[in-house]
Parts: C-alpha cells; sequence; structure tokens
C-alpha cells in the first residue's frame, strides 16, 4: 500500500474572479483547476473554500481575504 502524498501548500489553480454574495451568502473566489483535486478534475472551477478543505494555504493570482 502506498501513502498518499501530502498536497502542496500552494493551490494548483488560476484565479479568476470573485462570485458575488447573495442574501446570506457571502462573496466567494473563484479558480480553475490545473490539476485533480479530489473529486474535481482538471478545468473544473472550484470555490476557495473548496480547495482550503483539501489543505491548500496559498492562492495564486487571488486577491486575499
Amino acid at each position: 500500500m502506498f501513502a498518499e502524498k501530502s498536497p502542496s501548500l500552494s493551490a494548483p489553480a488560476d484565479f479568476i474572479g470573485i462570485q458575488e454574495g447573495f442574501g446570506p451568502l457571502h462573496a466567494e473566489e473563484l479558480y480553475n483547476l490545473l490539476t485533480p483535486v479530489g473529486a474535481h478534475p482538471a478545468g473544473s472551477t472550484v470555490s476557495r473554500t473548496t480547495l482550503e478543505k483539501h489543505g491548500f494555504k496559498y492562492f495564486p493570482g487571488s486577491p486575499g481575504r
């Protein structure tokens, strides 16, 4: 059995913009994946929250929070 490698701290994704919040939902940074992350294939658009759930801490091109 092989141990799964821990991910790099930098998300393998390009920042594409911010989805504005609405009502109780807050604004969310969006990224296009350069490589698969979890069940999300390369090319998918995911939120910063999704990337954080997979252990990423640095977000290239992000305006930050």
